[in-house]
């Protein structure tokens, strides 16, 4: 890539991060791991902001979800046999399989609202 190319997305980058930045309800996390792939990947950057009320589900977003022996990046999709108790939390990559979660193991929960993907192109 082209030096003033480099420039150009470098401070491209730094504005998209800065204007989240400005924002005090949300968070950066590095995303790990290749579950949620391809729409995010591991080294991804997402913005998190937390749900404070778990019948506020956008069932079909992708969260953050954080359990006593986990925190991962799932989309969290409505368990129609228990919709009180229970959610689905799918993984993207067709690889892995669906969880069926007690919504009372869930410690946590973030919606992810931005995905920040920095990748060199092969030229």
């Amino acid at each position: 890539m082209n030096p003033s190319i480099n420039m150009i997305v470098s401070n491209l980058e730094t504005r998209a991060m800065q204007s989240v930045a400005s924002r005090s309800d949300l968070q950066v996390v590095r995303a790990n791991g290749d579950s949620m792939a391809p729409g995010i990947n591991d080294g991804d950057r997402v913005t998190i902001r937390r749900v404070t009320d778990m019948d506020e589900i956008l069932y079909g977003q992708v969260y953050m979800v954080v359990t006593q022996n986990y925190t991962m990046l799932k989309r969290v999709k409505r368990y129609a046999q228990d919709e009180a108790n229970y959610v689905i939390l799918h993984s993207d990559n067709p690889n892995y399989d669906d969880m069926k979660t007690h919504k009372s193991k869930i410690l946590a929960l973030y919606l992810v609202e931005h995905v920040f993907s920095f990748r060199t192109l092969a030229q």
